[in-house]
């Protein structure tokens, strides 16, 4: 038997435009971070991981627009029910100026509290 279970709390999509990209790039985690606190409504230090992958596929990609796919789960000990953490699973993807898909990118992480 599994020893947690996950429920989905919540799935949120949010777009980064090329302005907001360009932003990326010249301020770093910093700016990803806050446009995430803004746009996904993310603790500052889920924002930080989240925005340092962010922060990775721009540099990698150049895109000219990212859509973040974002569910959040709430994780529980099977036994006894209890909180164990909470859990993102965020799929990234990463557009050309013409609207095509350059790139898919999947990361997971937890937080404790949120």
């Amino acid at each position: 038997s599994r020893r947690q279970r996950q429920m989905c709390i919540r799935d949120s999509s949010y777009t980064i435009d090329n302005t907001a990209i360009a932003q990326i790039e010249i301020g770093g985690v910093e700016t990803a971070a806050s446009l995430l606190i803004t746009g996904l409504h993310l603790p500052g230090s889920t924002a930080v991981t989240v925005g340092s992958f962010l922060v990775s596929v721009v540099l990698a990609t150049s895109p000219s627009k990212v859509v973040i796919n974002q569910s959040l789960y709430e994780v529980h000990f099977a036994y006894d029910n209890s909180y164990y953490t909470h859990c993102y699973h965020d799929i990234l993807y990463s557009y050309d100026s013409g609207g095509h898909l350059m790139d898919t990118t999947k990361s997971y992480h937890q937080a404790v509290g949120g």
